[in-house]
């Protein structure tokens, strides 16, 4: 099994962790949307690290697509982060950017189960 620190899904998904800590930072104080989108993030980080770990191809499947369920809950978080005005269109962009590659590996991910999981069972 790949070391989990070397997985590029891993460390993609670490680098949103550190972008999505620094914009919070610049949200209002008391507003609770910045709640919301850690929960998310850090839910789906700990998805990552179950579907990594786990061994039965069916449970990863179900884990990845939880993932790939939070990243689209954190890009409505954004767009709803934009309309009230705490971040602006380029930041939204390069947010969503990284969200979609996520989801892309996300896919990748779960294809390939798929593919190993067909061979098994044939």
């Amino acid at each position: 099994m790949v070391d989990l620190e070397n997985l590029l899904i891993y460390k993609e998904y670490v680098e949103l962790i550190c972008f999505t800590t620094d914009i919070l930072m610049k949200y209002p104080e008391k507003e609770n949307i910045t709640e919301d989108i850690k929960k998310v993030t850090y839910d789906g980080l700990n998805m990552l690290i179950h579907a990594h770990k786990e061994e039965n191809l069916e449970n990863k499947e179900i884990l990845l697509g939880q993932l790939d369920t939070s990243l689209k809950t954190l890009k409505v978080l954004v767009r709803i982060s934009n309309k009230k005005k705490y971040i602006n269109t380029r930041t939204v962009k390069v947010w969503n950017k990284k969200i979609i590659n996520l989801s892309n590996l996300t896919w990748t991910w779960m294809k390939s189960c798929q593919s190993r999981n067909s061979i098994f069972n044939n």
